[in-house]
């Protein structure tokens, strides 16, 4: 359902997410993810995520509730950018509510997303 790398040396978390979560996967994630978010900020501000939801589905209200809270936390610990990749308007529009344009921004190819963190 999904995975979670931090790369230390680049000051980056990189998180794959697929299928249709339930409450219980949602809580999950947001606990292994606030753990990466806790470690890639101990270096201080500014660190990035870079997220591919090409196989992620449209989630339900709880779920998106949820993986806000996760976005929120991330901006309090320093967060500079958030590039998530992911096809279909939908899911972009969802994504769009977790949190301000200026850090979380959606694309439609990997190239795209890694272009906006290098700017």
């Amino acid at each position: 359902m999904y995975e979670i790398h931090v790369d230390m040396g680049q000051r980056l978390i990189h998180d794959k997410l697929a299928g249709f979560w339930d409450l219980a996967t949602a809580e999950r994630f947001s606990r292994d993810f606030n753990a990466a978010i806790e470690k890639v900020a101990a270096a201080g501000p500014g660190w990035k995520i870079l997220a591919d939801y090409r196989k992620m589905e449209v989630q339900s209200p709880e779920v998106i509730a949820l993986l806000s809270k996760v976005a929120a936390h991330a901006e309090a610990n320093g967060l500079a950018k958030a590039a998530i990749f992911m096809p279909g308007a939908l899911n972009s529009m969802q994504i769009k509510r977790m949190g301000p344009a200026d850090k979380f921004r959606t694309f439609a190819s990997e190239a795209e997303a890694r272009a906006w963190l290098r700017e």
